[in-house]
């Protein structure tokens, strides 16, 4: 489940900067069920919603003018409507990046406020850290192996949400949106 999970962020993650709409509009699609099968309802619905507007409510011209305004293409080719080339870094970020390095210690400056210690504030519980640490080691917690669990089962949020979705939350989502 992880390996197919991870492979559709995969694509997703390619698609973005390669300007493939296509295959993030299909990754989306697969995402409705993967959130309807989660505990995150918002996430189930913004996809329907956003579903059933290219597909149901839009003409064709407002639905591709939709998702091509989804995604910035850095090589500049046609619909990117917010192009970050080489000219918007050198003339309008690189001047200014020492002034957001420095933000932070213009906010604090007014108000007095003390910059955090890199270190922690409790150093008897070092000790007992190292203690804990050697003996994770020792039983070797960190590693995996066949028959040993980390207490909790992967669940498919795919196969779950198909279901829920089949087993009446389409009709409720209709029934709100409607």
């Amino acid at each position: 489940l992880f390996l197919q999970d991870m492979g559709w962020w995969v694509i997703a993650a390619h698609a973005v900067p390669d300007g493939a709409i296509g295959q993030l509009w299909e990754i989306m699609k697969i995402w409705t069920f993967c959130f309807s099968g989660s505990s995150n309802r918002n996430y189930a619905s913004y996809l329907l919603e956003t579903y059933c507007l290219h597909r149901y409510e839009s003409s064709k011209d407002f639905s591709n003018a939709m998702l091509n305004n989804w995604l910035v293409n850095l090589s500049g080719k046609k619909f990117t409507e917010c192009d970050f080339d080489d000219h918007f870094y050198r003339h309008t970020l690189a001047p200014n990046v020492f002034h957001f390095l420095r933000f932070k210690e213009h906010i604090e400056e007014p108000f007095d406020l003390n910059h955090r210690r890199k270190t922690h504030g409790a150093p008897h519980l070092r000790n007992e850290f190292q203690q804990l640490l050697r003996m994770h080691k020792e039983d070797e917690l960190h590693l995996f192996r066949p028959g040993h669990t980390m207490g909790h089962a992967a669940v498919n949020y795919f196969g779950r949400g198909y279901e829920r979705l089949e087993d009446g939350r389409m009709d409720h989502f209709i029934e709100q949106s409607t």
